[in-house]
């Protein structure tokens, strides 16, 4: 355990980048078995997460199945990396995906949608219909193969003008690309604000993709970053104050390689 690690936080960079037009670095398939289906049902949520954030702005709603793969196969690969200098964050590292899976599978099933309350179109959503009988809005529930989950008033509605904000929690079985619906969405009449925003979350990817914000958990992000037919992956523990910015920091900084070989850089300074 890192020492005094009471407000610890994670923060990680997983990136891939190959040099050919259009090619993206695969990871071989790692052996999962010795991982608890707790730690790998998190493993995959996260791999699901971050690839949804790394298309955030993409019009394309799918998410590569073999992006999604090579991102838990890293995970896994990292599982396994018996460094004794990268163990105690390990054990970090996992329960605070552990903590927030749930979290992580929601990224990449959800929308939100914030659509002025006065606009009566969108009043059977507040009844239990799925379709509202108005070609813009039901259009683009069915090209996302979307569901109305639930629906609440919005407690600030002034701060768009109105007298009356509905935001509805829209979700879809499968894993998808959000911040694809939420570009759609904002193009509908109606429409205040959703949730991705594409310019929001392209701004938050650029400096670190954060998953836990608790001031007791472990914080855990993600950032893509260039390497020469390899993915890397970059962890950094903090601790001592940390809802102030943490004292102390450490970043560990991998490379995985497409057999998987996993190799530990030296410490950055």
């Amino acid at each position: 355990m890192v020492p005094g690690a009471t407000y610890g936080r994670i923060l990680g960079g997983l990136g891939v980048a190959c040099f050919a037009i259009g090619c993206t670095t695969r990871i071989a398939p790692a052996d999962d078995s010795a991982l608890g289906d707790e730690l790998r049902g998190a493993y995959r949520s996260l791999a699901e997460g971050t690839s949804a954030f790394m298309h955030v702005g993409v019009p394309d709603p799918a998410l590569p199945a073999a992006e999604v793969d090579s991102i838990y196969s890293a995970l896994v690969r990292l599982h396994a990396h018996e460094d004794p200098r990268w163990l105690p964050a390990r054990s970090i590292f996992d329960a605070a995906a552990m903590g927030r899976a749930a979290d992580f599978a929601a990224e990449a099933r959800t929308v939100t949608v914030f659509v002025d309350g006065g606009d009566t179109r969108w009043d059977p959503w507040r009844t239990g219909e799925q379709q509202t009988g108005d070609p813009e809005i039901d259009s683009v529930l069915r090209r996302f193969g979307l569901s109305v989950r639930s629906w609440t008033p919005y407690s600030l509605p002034r701060i768009y003008g109105v007298d009356l904000v509905w935001l509805f929690v829209l979700d879809r079985q499968d894993a998808f690309n959000p911040s694809a619906s939420a570009a759609a969405w904002r193009r509908v009449a109606g429409v205040l604000d959703t949730s991705p925003d594409p310019e929001w979350e392209l701004y938050r990817w650029g400096n670190w993709y954060p998953v836990s914000g608790a001031f007791d958990d472990p914080n855990v992000g993600y950032r893509p970053e260039p390497g020469p037919l390899e993915w890397r992956l970059r962890v950094a523990l903090g601790w001592g104050d940390c809802p102030a910015g943490c004292i102390n920091n450490r970043e560990y900084d991998f490379r995985i390689a497409p057999d998987g070989a996993v190799r530990l850089a030296p410490d950055i300074p």
